[in-house]
């Protein structure tokens, strides 16, 4: 039981860890693609 709650968490935490990079690549891409718009 102890082992199912904690690969649970495993993957709760994977999951959280993954959508927070891909939040910060969106967010790093627009401020990237503004500075190019900038630049011009």
């Amino acid at each position: 039981m102890e082992y199912i709650d904690s690969l649970k968490s495993l993957r709760r935490l994977r999951y959280s860890t993954i959508t927070g990079v891909s939040d910060t690549l969106r967010r790093d891409g627009k401020a990237f693609a503004q500075l190019d718009q900038s630049s011009e």
